[in-house]
């Protein structure tokens, strides 16, 4: 994480930093568990072989992203999202969290198996994206930050790092300076990230009708 020279620390700079959070460290470890998973030349393959998948839950943009995974050997470009949606349809079993899948209530904090940090990080993301209110209070930074560092805890053992890598990522972005140039892009970035995922709940809530409908 860069650090630019600057004593203003501010509420909005919290969001920032828990915008960064979200959209770029937290998306980078999960790409390395869904490493451990599945082989980014094979991805494409298996997502076609899964009829959810297929047939439903993958829109075209997370396609264009699965066909770069198999070019380039690299999971880079998959979020959250994408990666929530292929681990929990196709390897469901294995990575069942305790209270299932889209249980009403998060995962308790002593439930620390994969799929519960899988839903702490899906769960996460949505709620910083999605509050209306960019003000982050001292208290709410530190509370998320203390659930970010206990998941890059439990996934940098997962991905066999060293040196507390995932963590000291977390605490660098903590406390490092950020200068209003990279606020204000991170503030953006935001924004631009909430109005992607508010078309991509629609489509999923739509898609939920005519399944419904099926039945």
């Amino acid at each position: 994480m860069t650090s630019i020279v600057s004593s203003r620390v501010t509420n909005k700079t919290h969001y920032a930093r828990l915008g960064h959070a979200t959209q770029n460290l937290l998306p980078r470890f999960l790409q390395e568990v869904l490493f451990r998973y599945e082989n980014p030349l094979h991805i494409y393959s298996t997502c076609k072989g899964n009829y959810q998948l297929y047939k439903y839950f993958l829109k075209s943009a997370d396609w264009t992203k699965i066909n770069e995974a198999v070019t380039t050997a690299s999971f880079r470009n998959f979020d959250v999202p994408l990666i929530y949606t292929i681990l929990r349809n196709v390897h469901n079993t294995t990575l069942m969290p305790t209270r299932k899948w889209d249980n009403k209530i998060d995962p308790l904090p002593h439930k620390t198996n994969t799929g519960d940090d899988l839903e702490r990080c899906r769960r996460t993301r949505n709620k910083i994206i999605h509050r209306g209110n960019t003000e982050v209070s001292d208290q709410e930074l530190k509370n998320y930050f203390d659930e970010f560092r206990g998941i890059a805890g439990r996934l940098q053992v997962i991905c066999n790092k060293k040196n507390n890598e995932f963590v000291t990522e977390f605490e660098d972005l903590r406390t490092c300076c950020m200068d209003e140039e990279t606020e204000r892009k991170y503030l953006e970035d935001i924004e631009e990230w909430r109005q992607r995922s508010l078309e991509y709940e629609d489509q999923i809530s739509q898609l939920k009708e005519h399944l419904a409908g099926k039945f």
